[in-house]
């Protein structure tokens, strides 16, 4: 498979020090080394000590096959709203779940999008979840295509974010703040708890609008964790509307949390740039505030 890089600078350094200052893993840098994966400065095969003296792009090729996935492909719908040769950020709609598990194998969110790449004749990439979402939560996903992207996009969680958008249930006692309630999945269900022992879980919230019976907030993660938004506010006694599993109200009726992945930034190693993309609120959010 081949890369692009870009070096915006024109600052001179080893190509060594430009690919640590990138963050490239040491794993990869010896692969080059091996000559396992090859550099090139326009038609000039480059070493791990040969000089960048100006900005421009680097051409990498790893010479190692991609590994095989076992993912079905389905030609389920999807909604692509990015994608190049090493990412895809789909719009998955609730009642799909991200990847593959024991209640369904093959037609998930990663299922649909193996169908997808393949239909362009695309047979030698891959399909990595990177933020996945619940079957019931709709909205931005980011999905690697091989396993370059998937590792090195890793290096900066530090700028990846994920802005939610959140129907709760009542009124919040204060209109922003931050949850900091740690989280243990509970033994007797699937359910995750708030408890001493449980792994750290910042959420940070804003509200946006007030209804009769419930809020619109913006929720921004600072931790990962599962369930961590519909966890935080049933703590709170604040529910999201339609969660049954967590005794949001109206769950028989709407089949759904409502809780969407509405925008989500990430910064993209092989281009140097940040990007952004947004997520418009399902219909149900409106329908459901003003019923």
């Amino acid at each position: 498979m081949e890369f692009k890089i870009i070096k915006r600078d024109t600052k001179p350094q080893s190509l060594r020090n430009f690919l640590t200052a990138k963050k490239m893993s040491g794993r990869l840098q010896t692969k080059i080394r091996r000559g396992l994966v090859e550099v090139y400065w326009g038609q000039e095969k480059l070493t791990l000590t040969s000089k960048l003296k100006d900005a421009g792009e680097l051409r990498l090729i790893t010479l190692e096959p991609e590994a095989s996935q076992a993912i079905t492909a389905s030609t389920g719908e999807i909604k692509v709203v990015y994608e190049d040769s090493n990412y895809l950020v789909a719009d998955k709609p609730a009642g799909l779940a991200s990847v593959p598990g024991p209640s369904e194998t093959s037609d998930t969110l990663a299922n649909r999008i193996k169908g997808y790449l393949l239909a362009q004749g695309l047979n030698d990439v891959a399909v990595h979840v990177l933020t996945r979402l619940d079957y019931n939560t709709s909205g931005l996903v980011l999905v690697a295509k091989n396993s370059l992207a998937q590792g090195w996009i890793s290096a900066y969680q530090d700028q990846m974010i994920k802005e939610y958008r959140a129907l709760v249930s009542g009124h919040l006692a204060q209109a922003s703040g931050r949850l900091d309630f740690p989280l243990q999945k509970d033994s007797d269900s699937f359910r995750q708890i708030v408890t001493a022992a449980g792994k750290k879980a910042l959420t940070d919230y804003w509200l946006l609008e007030s209804y009769p019976k419930c809020q619109l907030v913006k929720v921004i993660l600072q931790t990962g964790r599962t369930h961590q938004i519909r966890a935080h506010f049933a703590h709170l006694g604040h529910p999201l509307v339609g969660d049954e599993l967590y005794g949001g109200p109206r769950a028989q009726e709407l089949g759904r949390q409502l809780l969407h992945a509405h925008k989500l930034s990430f910064y993209d190693p092989f281009s140097g740039q940040l990007r952004s993309l947004t997520s418009s609120l399902p219909e149900i959010f409106a329908q459901a505030c003003q019923s």
